[in-house]
């Protein structure tokens, strides 16, 4: 008889150290499988909640969303509807949207390539998407916090280091956002990577080592 316990195999009557590793390899290869089946680019809506000027005004909101993967609105006398890959009501929460792209996390330290940005005009919330507040973080907060979950929970059997940089790219021009006072065009040397990707190499910030 075998259960299943942490890091190995426990056999009655005793340890048995049987990582299950291609086990392991084999449900990621079949969860990435299944996701270049249904695309690379996912597009998810998120409706805000109406703000109190608005309202104020007599603003009424004009989208409806019929169910989980549409929005539709009418326009001219025609109903317009529009499908995403997920749709988030006004009414959801910051988890509810990082809860959809938790698994990119898990993709990116497996060692694929992965993009989240905003997309939207001024107002419409992206920056409280992406960032939140602090007693309410977004997706960057909690997709560090789960990118050191993952390497404090796998640390017996990976090595891990973490690099970064940080900018804004605003109008053409780029800036440093961890210089101490952001210079704009002070990270204007960019190189392509190996696999198709554009990396900035003026202000490399070194590697950190991850104390797990």
């Amino acid at each position: 008889m075998f259960v299943l316990g942490g890091g190995g195999w426990r056999e009655e009557g005793g340890w048995r150290e049987v990582y299950v590793q291609k086990n392991t390899r084999k449900k990621e290869k079949e969860t990435h499988h299944h996701k270049h089946t249904q695309g690379k680019i996912r597009v998810y809506c998120r409706l805000r909640p109406m703000l109190d000027f608005e309202a104020q005004r007599g603003q009424q909101p004009v989208l409806v969303v019929p169910d989980e993967l549409s929005v539709e609105h009418m326009w001219k006398g025609a109903k317009r509807e529009y499908a995403f890959d997920a749709v988030f009501p006004a009414e959801a929460s910051q988890t509810t949207v990082f809860e959809d792209t938790r698994h990119l996390v898990q993709s990116a330290v497996d060692g694929y390539n992965v993009c989240i940005f905003a997309y939207g005009q001024t107002g419409s919330g992206k920056t409280f998407t992406i960032y939140g507040s602090e007693g309410d973080p977004g997706l960057t907060p909690r997709g560090v916090s789960e990118l050191f979950h993952i390497i404090n929970r796998d640390s017996g059997k990976f090595n891990f280091a973490v690099s970064l940089y940080m900018l804004e790219l605003y109008q053409d021009d780029l800036a440093d956002l961890l210089l101490d006072v952001p210079v704009k065009g002070a990270a204007q040397r960019m190189v392509w990577g190996g696999g198709g990707g554009v990396c900035v190499v003026h202000y490399y910030v070194p590697v950190l080592p991850c104390i797990c």
